[in-house]
């Protein structure tokens, strides 16, 4: 099953942030790694569901 996910404007401002937070504390790669781990696991997560 397909889903279409739209993040809000302010979820995605507030994954910036953090990614910021990251990179200045540890690496522009670290914060990226978590950035997209954070998408690709929502995206595990509604593919688990069955419909």
């Amino acid at each position: 099953m397909a889903f279409r996910v739209e993040v809000a404007p302010q979820a995605l401002g507030d994954l910036d942030l953090i990614a910021a937070y990251i990179a200045e504390r540890g690496s522009l790669q670290r914060a990226e790694l978590w950035f997209n781990g954070i998408l690709n696991a929502n995206s595990r997560a509604l593919a688990s569901i069955r419909g």
